[in-house]
């Protein structure tokens, strides 16, 4: 009992760490790669909304603004419900 015990301790604590590890890099990723992003976006979003022809374009850039905005909540959520769902006891007799 005490052996089960300890690896589903040890199973949790690897999870978590996972996410941890995973958080921090996503965290990482979005610093360092945001710069460039607004940088691209800066210099194509006045072209593409000064052309008259080229209008059509602008939902398309505003959709893509507010998704790298919004990516790395919803990838760390997703981490985290993946560490909670991980670690809870399961009990292999029911089925859910």
């Amino acid at each position: 009992m005490v052996k089960k015990l300890l690896r589903s301790k040890k199973a949790n604590a690897l999870a978590w760490l996972i996410a941890l590890v995973l958080v921090f890099v996503i965290g990482l990723v979005y610093a360092v790669m945001t710069h460039p992003f607004t940088m691209i976006y800066d210099k194509l979003y006045p072209n593409v909304t000064a052309n008259p022809s080229e209008a059509a374009y602008t939902p398309t850039f505003d959709k893509i603004s507010n998704v790298w905005k919004i990516w790395p909540i919803l990838v760390i959520l997703g981490v985290i419900i993946w560490a909670i769902v991980e670690t809870v006891n399961r009990n292999r007799g029911y089925q859910y």
